[in-house]
């Protein structure tokens, strides 16, 4: 390799090398970094055909197109996201442009995630409904609910549209977290120390953004684990509890230990964004296995499915409730037509059997 692509390599170069050479540079790195570079397209090629695949079966089983919608958009992270990381990797110079459009997308996704549940039971009204006053949420918001020693209160429609803003705000928080890093990347070379410290704040600002995030999704999914096993909740919920650990948390945390010099410079190539080249190439194996997991879980029909709470079993409104209080009522009077009569009077059993003689007559 000449002294050239040798620099480029450099960990403490400022300039980042273009498409063409990061391809030349793996050429002559040998056939071990030749393999690991670009077995990244053929896992990025795998799930591209798998979301074409449970995009054409719930198109075809689609009944409620809200819910298809939702569904396409959040198994739509997958392909997406990994195009990005892709590109990232092989396209070093757009490395701020790919993790903008990275969490943006991924914001978008969660939002669609939040939608479907809500979708599942009908809207914010049924969803109320369906818990029936059962104290579900807490009575104070992330993160005082954590800190305050408090009781869970009922689920009501207001609580129902703070547990959304929860959700959503990561639409926002997101972009524009990671567009004033990039901007700032882009304008002050080098770094300096007050900039690395601008940047740890935005990256606890993005890392409690998450949380905030996760608090609203494990409310509604935690107590509806029951009542939408139909729709194989737990399955999907740990899907996106792993996506958020794996975009949010841990680019968080390798750009934690990039600060100690605890990364080395060298996997899967040299670059002086280390931590991000890292998190991209991690990103594209861990997209491939929860995408599969999500693909079998969203790719069984379930828009047929209605909810039936357990909840729903004390509720006026609900037909297994109807069906109790009818049984209930019917074993009621029976009992009370079994003890209005004394079997102990002969004559009027008599009487009773010649009436019906007569009349039959």
């Amino acid at each position: 390799m000449d002294d050239e692509n040798i620099t480029l390599w450099n960990c403490e170069a400022y300039t980042q090398p273009s498409s063409m050479e990061i391809i030349e540079n793996i050429i002559h790195a040998g056939t071990a970094k030749m393999a690991t570079m670009f077995s990244l397209f053929g896992v990025l090629a795998i799930t591209i055909v798998l979301f074409i695949d449970v995009s054409i079966f719930r198109f075809r089983h689609a009944v409620n197109w809200k819910r298809t919608k939702c569904s396409i958009w959040f198994l739509s992270i997958f392909p997406v996201l990994m195009s990005f990381a892709v590109m990232g990797l092989f396209m070093p110079r757009t490395l701020g442009i790919a993790k903008f459009c990275i969490v943006f997308y991924f914001a978008v996704g969660l939002k669609n995630f939040f939608h479907l549940m809500l979708d599942y039971y009908g809207g914010r009204r049924r969803l109320v409904e369906a818990f029936n006053e059962q104290p579900v949420v807490s009575a104070n918001p992330f993160p005082c609910c954590f800190i305050c020693c408090c009781c869970n209160q009922p689920m009501t429609n207001h609580r129902v549209k703070i547990l959304e803003g929860t959700v959503n705000q990561v639409v926002y928080i997101y972009p524009v977290c990671y567009f004033i890093q990039t901007v700032l990347a882009a304008e002050i070379s080098p770094p300096t120390a007050n900039l690395s410290l601008a940047f740890f704040a935005f990256e606890f600002i993005v890392a409690f953004s998450s949380l905030t995030c996760l608090y609203g999704c494990v409310v509604i999914a935690k107590a509806s684990l029951v009542s939408l096993q139909q729709f194989r909740l737990r399955g999907k919920y740990i899907c996106i509890q792993l996506l958020l650990l794996f975009i949010t948390l841990q680019d968080v945390t390798l750009d934690v230990l990039q600060g100690a010099n605890v990364i080395p410079c060298s996997f899967p190539y040299p670059n002086r964004k280390r931590a991000f080249v890292l998190q991209l190439y991690l990103l594209v194996f861990e997209l491939f296995v929860i995408g599969v997991i999500a693909w079998y879980m969203f790719r069984q029909p379930d828009d047929e499915s209605e909810v039936e709470p357990s909840s729903a079993l004390y509720s006026t409104d609900s037909k297994v409730a109807q069906k109790i209080r009818e049984e209930e009522e019917y074993e009621r009077k029976k009992k009370h037509s079994i003890d209005k009569y004394d079997f102990s009077d002969p004559p009027y059993y008599i009487n009773k059997t010649l009436t019906s003689s007569i009349t039959s007559l």
